[in-house]
């Protein structure tokens, strides 16, 4: 992709990207087209199917289905992300994708992030790469408490009660 830089006070900002594609033939580019829209039915189709299949039968209502399951939610929610814009961008004549401004928001939200994944592969990496002369029990259960309570209680704080929405879903339930 190319982008495109606005200028603002000595400092540029990215307003819009240039998708360039995978191909610049018109004959190509509807063959890819077509080629994504039933991979991407497919996957839908193939996962839906899975997640239905898990949750109506009782005999697949254990850990390793339920996990395929929670998978199969993950790749449609993944692929719905990125492929339908992928899929319009291959019939659009102007192959632009606008970015929203707010960077403090996005600046403090990325931070959050960061400080999860810091405290959660950080841990991680100090309980397998360290010398096994500072190995010991007790470090071991100081250091896996970041890994398993701190970073699941601190995902629901950032990823849902810092949403508008969320907080006024969670003010709704108080009061009611």
């Amino acid at each position: 992709f190319v982008v495109i830089d606005m200028y603002t006070q000595n400092q540029s900002t990215v307003m819009e990207f240039i998708l360039l594609g995978l191909s610049v033939d018109p004959f190509a580019q509807m063959l890819l087209f077509h080629i994504f829209l039933i991979v991407y039915m497919t996957t839908l189709t193939g996962n839906l199917l899975l997640i239905l299949a898990v949750r109506t039968n009782k005999h697949l209502h254990t850990s390793m289905y339920f996990f395929l399951s929670s998978l199969s939610f993950l790749d449609i929610c993944y692929t719905s992300s990125i492929v339908p814009k992928m899929l319009v961008n291959f019939l659009s004549p102007k192959k632009i994708m606008t970015i929203n401004l707010g960077k403090s928001k996005a600046f403090s939200t990325c931070i959050s992030h960061l400080v999860v994944v810091v405290i959660f592969y950080g841990s991680a990496m100090f309980m397998y790469g360290r010398p096994e002369h500072l190995v010991t029990e007790d470090t071991d259960k100081k250091v896996s408490v970041f890994y398993t309570v701190i970073t699941p209680m601190m995902n629901p704080l950032i990823y849902s009660l810092s949403n508008k929405d969320v907080q006024k879903a969670m003010m709704q339930m108080i009061r009611a």
